[in-house]
């Protein structure tokens, strides 16, 4: 099991060092320019928005568990 799983890494090894060396090398980096303003308060809105809905949605889960969990400790009526 050992000898196959060696045989294996090396042969992998060997794979990433060919696709390595066949690949081309750049020369000129790549400049990409970006148009427009930095700062949106409609990406900010929606960013508060997604914020705050998922705290009410924890807070309603927290509130279901906290009622299942006292639903079912309750002390029934017959017992002193």
């Amino acid at each position: 099991m050992a000898r196959v799983i060696a045989i294996t890494v090396v042969a992998s090894l060997l794979l990433c060092m060919d696709a390595l060396a066949a690949a081309p090398a750049r020369t000129t980096p790549i400049v990409v320019k970006v148009t427009g303003g930095g700062f949106s308060l409609a990406d900010a809105a929606i960013g508060v928005v997604a914020g705050v809905a998922g705290v009410i949605a924890i807070a309603g889960f927290v509130a279901l568990l906290r009622l299942r969990r006292e639903a079912n400790h309750s002390p029934k009526g017959d017992a002193p």
